[in-house]
Order: C-alpha cells, then sequence, then structure tokens
C-alpha cells in the first residue's frame, strides 16, 4: 500500500525541505525492522483528540491527504 506525505515544517530539514510530498511504501516494516538511513512515518504516542468532521469534508480531506495536497494530522510524524 502506497501513501503520500505532505511535509509541513522544516524539521526534516536538509533531507525533506517545507513543502516536499514523498510517497510511503507501508508493507516493508512488516517483514523487516528500520535500518540506518531510512525515512519513516509513525504515529505520535500521544495523539490530539480527533475533530468530528462531516462525512463530505472528512472523505474530502483523506483524499487530499492521500494525493498529499492536504497535511496529515498531527500525530502523523517523520
Amino acid at each position: 500500500m502506497l501513501q503520500v506525505f505532505y511535509i509541513p515544517s522544516s524539521s526534516m530539514v536538509p533531507t525533506l525541505a517545507i513543502d516536499d510530498r514523498m510517497v510511503v511504501e507501508k508493507l516493508s516494516y512488516r517483514v523487516r525492522e528500520p535500518e540506518r538511513g531510512d525515512v519513516v512515518v509513525f504515529r505520535a504516542a500521544e495523539p490530539q483528540r480527533p475533530v468530528e468532521r462531516p462525512l463530505p469534508e472528512r472523505i474530502t480531506r483523506g483524499f487530499g491527504q492521500f494525493v498529499g495536497i492536504v497535511p496529515l494530522d498531527a500525530s502523523d510524524l517523520v
């Protein structure tokens, strides 16, 4: 499975720049451990309380996050 992630901040500079997008393949770490130099996406230990949005907005936001034009929730970290 693939997902596009949007980089909203400078926390990964110089590896990733602000407004970069990256395609993440989600299956590798089911069969192997991360190695030095890998860029990984993970959920924060304490995610923020979710905001309840209407269904049309959730669908639109989900699609925008999938293609990398809408930032992900703050609980997704690179």
